[in-house]
């Protein structure tokens, strides 16, 4: 059975409130750095998000990201969902303003995340089905996923800083996808379907 834990966090849960509390005093929508304007908006007290920023009140992850939004603060965006677990640690955004490095780094990393690929292959031919894996081998696994799992980050990075640089919204690109995907019936494409799915997998 596959391992099913989330990656580690680097952020407390207890630093959400801070993390909302930035966002809001920091805001690039200066009619909401108040609590009055902001709370107004999401249709809160002013009382309860005090006490969300003080860690007093807890906040669910839609309404921290409705937040996030209200602020327009992708960095306190991508920091909450990493508290939530469904993230990994955000970028310093600093370092992807340069498209032109972020797009070369990329080439570079994808590069790798192919050869890496294609030792995983050869490896899976040579490995005979049942045999267990030794310390040695499960290492050698680790090293090429990171370097498949680094192309994913580095993709991120990209589509950070062509948002920044062009102003081509990264859930645009998400959406295009989703789209495409649902088209191509590569995603579960409804409710019905996913537990379809998941009654096959006891019954066949």
């Amino acid at each position: 059975m596959g391992n099913m834990e989330r990656p580690a966090l680097v952020y407390r849960p207890s630093a959400l409130g801070k993390i909302l509390q930035a966002a809001r005093e920091y805001s690039v929508n200066e009619n909401r750095r108040t609590k009055v304007a902001l709370s107004k908006y999401l249709g809160m007290t002013t009382a309860r998000m005090t006490a969300i920023e003080d860690g007093v009140s807890r906040i669910n992850l839609n309404d921290a990201l409705d937040w996030c939004e209200a602020c327009s603060d992708r960095l306190a965006r991508k920091a909450v969902m990493h508290i939530f677990g469904v993230s990994r640690i955000p970028t310093d955004p600093r370092l992807v303003e340069k498209l032109e490095q972020q797009l070369i780094n990329y080439i570079d990393q994808a590069q790798k995340g192919i050869k890496a690929a294609q030792a995983l292959l050869i490896f899976s031919k040579d490995m005979r089905p049942g045999r267990k894996l030794d310390e040695r081998q499960i290492n050698e696994i680790k090293e090429h996923a990171g370097q498949i799992d680094d192309t994913y980050q580095s993709a991120e990075c990209v589509l950070m800083s062509i948002e920044m640089n062009w102003g081509v919204a990264w859930v645009d690109v998400q959406n295009a996808w989703t789209s495409e995907a649902l088209v191509d019936r590569v995603a579960v494409s409804s409710v019905d379907r996913l537990i379809s799915i998941e009654r096959e997998k006891v019954f066949g």
